[in-house]
């Protein structure tokens, strides 16, 4: 047995036969040749690394719709956790916003929370739900839930179609900071010049019912006055003040209610935090209008505050505090008595004018409705040149000593933000942001000594 094949029989116990192929030693390691010329082995070895190429191909896609799967609903969680935050934000902005009209008041601060909610982006829809409700146990408190139907962008190609995202928040009205309230007189003051749009108008009436309805009758009276002069002839359609005037007094052209000259209203409400629409205080907000019809109107600031001063300190009640709340949304053009033409000194004017009704005890608080970086000349050295958010400022007066300040940049949303929270007597919202009536609210509550609203959670 060297070199050829050998077939032996041999028999097993069962009695078979069976051959075997024996070959010699020297050939023991050679290759088996096929009539091709190919190998038997070699077949083998092809065969099996095709298949493992298969096996190796068919694992790789299926890690690769695992993988993406896994990224697909991280870029759907991330999507869901940044609806979140602003839900969670409008919950909070909506919050504050309704809980001043509590505890009288929940269809007012359902409205105004769902305004709120409406300007941070969660508007009706079909996918977003909102509730305002007054907490059961505290009728002061406004629990808002926003709710809303996450579509999903990935999640859909393995099972998920949307993500369900829900925030809430509650705030309260705040209340009284004192144990015996002083009696408060105050003066609204409200810019009507031809910039205010009328959506800018509507904004101004809602503002000033919200803080109507803020207010305590019982302590807090009011007066209306009005940037420019109201007409001395037409009467302000629905029975309002706004308009009729029996007296020739120059400074009462400025004022709008109470007519005839009387002393503030305390009628504006018909219980609490709901407002008696026949009071004439209510009635001339409602229809108050911008004057695009008189071209002579420009943004004086000083003499409407010179009148509001005036109207103080003859109709206001002895003891009482004296106030008023300077919402203008541009920087002071005029000075009086002409009324046409550009004053380069209608910002010291103006400032001059908050200073003289600052010395006679009476507490400002001003109000640069979208103001910006609205120029603002001076030639007078202690108040240099700046814009008008600079001269609003330095027209409000300090709290505790403490003179408010121009600090954020009021041309920008975090800007904003932070000026209308930093507690001083200036605020600067702007406009389209449904921001006015929660400021005005504040600082109706700033001047009466009340505490704003806050969030409870």
């Amino acid at each position: 047995m060297n070199s050829q094949w050998t077939k032996a029989a041999v028999r097993g116990q069962s009695g078979q036969v069976r051959h075997m192929e024996l070959h010699g030693s020297d050939e023991a390691t050679g290759p088996t040749s096929g009539t091709d010329g190919s190998t038997r082995d070699g077949r083998r070895v092809g065969r099996l690394r095709r298949d493992e190429g298969g096996f190796v191909l068919v694992w790789t896609a299926l890690f690769i719709i695992v993988l993406l799967g896994f990224a697909a609903l991280a870029v759907d969680l991330g999507h869901s956790y940044y609806v979140g935050q602003r839900a969670q934000n409008a919950a909070d902005a909506a919050a504050l916003a309704g809980a001043p009209y509590l505890p009288g008041d929940l269809a007012g601060a359902q409205g105004a929370a769902r305004d709120m909610a409406e300007a941070n982006g969660f508007g009706a829809d079909k996918d977003i739900t909102i509730s305002a409700d007054q907490d059961p146990t505290d009728p002061a408190q406004l629990i808002v839930t926003i709710h809303q139907n996450v579509a999903t962008l990935f999640g859909r190609a393995i099972g998920f179609s949307s993500m369900d995202v829900s925030k809430s928040a509650t705030a309260t009205a705040g209340g009284s900071a004192q144990a015996t309230a002083t009696p408060v007189d105050m003066v609204i003051v409200l810019d009507r010049t031809g910039s205010m749009s009328d959506d800018d108008i509507d904004d101004l009436r809602t503002a000033s019912r919200a803080l109507l309805q803020s207010l305590d009758p019982a302590t807090d009276h009011v007066a209306l006055a009005a940037l420019g002069q109201s007409s001395t002839t037409t009467q302000c359609p629905g029975g309002g003040a706004y308009g009729v005037k029996t007296t020739a007094a120059t400074n009462m052209s400025w004022m709008i209610a109470p007519s005839p000259g009387m002393a503030p209203l305390a009628d504006y409400q018909q219980s609490t935090g709901v407002l008696d629409e026949n009071s004439q205080i209510v009635k001339s907000i409602d229809c108050i209008t911008a004057a695009r019809s008189q071209s002579s109107v420009g943004t004086d600031l000083g003499d409407p505050l010179a009148a509001a001063e005036a109207y103080l300190d003859t109709y206001a009640r002895p003891g009482a505090q004296k106030d008023i709340l300077f919402m203008t949304d541009g920087a002071a053009n005029r000075t009086a008595p002409d009324q046409t033409t550009d004053q380069s000194n209608a910002c010291d004017y103006a400032n001059g004018k908050a200073t003289t009704a600052k010395a006679d005890s009476i507490n400002i608080v001003t109000v640069g409705f979208g103001v910006g970086h609205a120029p603002c000349d001076s030639h007078d050295p202690t108040f240099p040149s700046a814009n008008a958010t600079k001269l609003l400022a330095s027209m409000a007066s300090p709290i505790n000593g403490v003179a408010a300040a121009d600090d954020n940049d009021c041309n920008t949303a975090a800007g904003q933000q932070a000026e209308d929270t930093d507690g001083d007597n200036f605020f600067c919202p702007a406009k389209g942001s449904n921001d006015l009536a929660s400021v005005f609210v504040t600082a109706g509550q700033q001047l009466t000594g009340t505490s704003p609203p806050r969030l409870i959670k």
